[in-house]
């Protein structure tokens, strides 16, 4: 299902699926969206639930830059008023973790540890 997903995306596009987190086959949902879309993919937390949201991209970069995903909800919510502010910010703040955890790897790396 996934790699259909992935080959009807155009690209730079992105797949946005809800999934229940408690769902017994969740692990096996989020590995599937991984290998179809090479890896390009976060979750973030839904506002309530147990649902989690996972973002998967056809594109070369992803998460795409705040900017971009900024600019793409603001003319999505003129068709679908969703409120997704507070996911953008999720997203925010995940990549900025990601970006320091990975900084803080090639520091390491360049100076022999792990």
């Amino acid at each position: 299902f996934y790699d259909a997903c992935y080959a009807q995306l155009s690209e730079g596009g992105i797949l946005v699926v809800n999934l229940c987190a408690d769902d017994a086959g969740y692990d096996s949902y989020v590995r599937r969206i991984a290998d179809a879309f090479a890896e390009k993919f976060l979750i973030v937390e839904a506002d309530e639930g147990e649902n989690k949201i996972v973002f998967a991209s056809k594109g070369i970069s992803f998460p795409p830059a705040f900017g971009v995903l900024v600019e793409r909800l603001r003319r999505l919510e003129a068709t679908h008023p969703v409120g997704l502010d507070r996911t953008a910010q999720r997203i925010l703040h995940y990549t900025q973790m990601r970006g320091q955890s990975r900084s803080g790897r090639q520091k390491s790396r360049r100076h022999g540890t792990s």
